[in-house]
């Protein structure tokens, strides 16, 4: 309802209304402390603080309040119209709070999403361990999703990548320059700096200015960090915190990736010694025939002795552990020299390979073992003539490769004396390389002779590689 308003000056003794009326009529300003005072309809004034009070403490004086010629004009809301503001307000403002919750839920939502997006894109090349090209990947990944001013990728002696503004003194190759770099490292905890003396940066107008930084921790120590740099903007809690997730995730990838080299050394130690268990058996029996012909033929015992140099020459120089499946088979060739020296007459080698299939790889050491079977455990016993027969076809993924005889046979899992030494280590090698699939397969009828089969796929698998 809408009273008029007027200043009335406060002395130590009560004033009438009439009084305060007639002050207020004639427009006289008193001297003194001035407060508002309401005339209600009865004629009656009171303060407004007085008239406030006795409504409601939850009711308050708000108005449009216009001034004119000293006096105010003020509308009080009633009680109710109190109640409906002040309850309109506050749902108005617990509906701010809850938009802005929302609103930093979604934030951070989005975040974590986007953070995942990056961890999925960055591991399977950190799973080959880290280097400078799976720590370039990474850096540059991250600084241009993340909105970073720059973004380092180290290990404990150099920088691997860097990306961002600094490249003209923080230089890949180079050591790492910053102090708190080398503390955390040192300390393998992550560390945050927001001043260019706390980073520690020994080139003067870096233009970084806060950092976080995160180690990578491989097997309790740390091998590496991920940084974080901003310029002129402070590193925020997010970025410490995106810092730090990363680099766990990439520590367990990283140390994964370490287990699979360790595991891959083993796997090649054991693949090695295989190998050097066939040179010895090989070459036991290649000196126990030139032994024979230094007596009877010695003109072919002395060439026998330079083909053989020339044989194992051939051997020590292939270091890889494939070869293509025609180099093999001209280490079939040359170890059937040997043998013909043996047997002469009475041996019959024949091949039947698909030109297609010459190219493929195959583990060194892989047919001439399965020949050298099927000639000392196949035709020797048999004691006449007999033939050997190589084959190669590409087939379904690969390329299917057989050895066959038609010598004594064997009933299979009852065979005397075992399948020999190069048979056994042949298939172990298939196993571990390629797994159970390309396992030998021997199928063999007694009196008839025996097969002895294997299949390389056409793509080598990552751990054979």
């Amino acid at each position: 309802m809408p009273v008029r308003c007027c200043s009335a000056a406060m002395t130590g003794s009560s004033t009438g209304s009439a009084a305060a009326t007639d002050a207020a009529t004639d427009g006289t300003a008193q001297a003194g402390t001035l407060a508002p005072t309401l005339r209600s309809p009865s004629g009656t004034s009171r303060t407004v603080a007085a008239a406030a009070t006795d409504e409601s403490a939850s009711v308050t004086v708000a108005a449009m309040v216009a001034r004119r010629s000293g006096v105010f004009m003020v509308n009080l809301p009633t009680r109710l119209e109190c109640r409906e503001n002040t309850g309109t307000a506050l749902a108005l403002h617990r509906g701010r709070r809850r938009s802005s919750c929302r609103r930093r839920v979604e934030a951070r939502g989005s975040m974590s999403t986007n953070v995942l997006d990056l961890v999925v894109e960055a591991l399977p090349h950190l799973r080959g361990g880290l280097g400078e090209d799976s720590a370039t990947f990474t850096a540059r990944l991250l600084y241009e999703n993340l909105e970073l001013d720059a973004c380092a990728v180290v290990d404990t002696e150099r920088v691997l990548a860097y990306v961002g503004r600094g490249e003209d003194h923080h230089l890949v190759g180079g050591p790492s320059l910053t102090g708190l770099t080398h503390k955390a490292i040192a300390t393998g905890q992550p560390f945050t700096a927001r001043s260019r003396e706390e980073i520690e940066c020994p080139v003067p107008g870096c233009p970084l200015t806060s950092v976080t930084i995160a180690p990578f921790i491989v097997r309790g120590a740390a091998v590496g960090a991920l940084k974080l740099y901003r310029a002129g903007t402070p590193i925020v809690e997010d970025d410490r915190r995106v810092a730090v997730g990363l680099a766990r995730v990439f520590s367990v990838s990283l140390e994964a990736a370490e287990l699979d080299a360790r595991s891959a050394l083993v796997a090649q130690a054991e693949l090695d010694a295989l190998r050097a268990r066939i040179s010895p058996h090989f070459l036991f029996n290649t000196l126990t025939t030139i032994a024979a012909l230094t007596r009877t033929d010695p003109h072919r015992a002395h060439d026998l002795v330079v083909d053989f140099a020339e044989y194992f020459r051939d051997s020590l120089a292939q270091h890889s552990e494939f070869v293509s499946l025609d180099e093999e088979l001209e280490h079939v060739e040359q170890y059937l020299r040997f043998e013909d020296a043996r047997f002469g007459e009475r041996l019959r080698v024949a091949f039947d390979v698909d030109p297609r299939a010459r190219v493929a790889l195959v583990p060194v050491l892989s047919v001439q073992p399965l020949v050298e079977n099927a000639i000392v455990h196949g035709l020797a016993p048999k004691g006449g003539a007999g033939v050997v027969r190589v084959r190669a076809r590409p087939g379904a993924g690969g390329t299917e490769i057989a050895v066959s005889d038609d010598g004594v046979g064997f009933v299979p899992g009852k065979r005397v004396g075992g399948n020999g030494i190069g048979m056994d280590n042949v298939d172990q090698r298939l196993r571990k390389l390629f797994g159970p699939a390309s396992a030998l397969q021997v199928t063999s009828v007694p009196g008839e002779g025996t097969t002895v089969a294997f299949h390389v796929p056409a793509h080598l698998p990552a751990a054979a590689r």
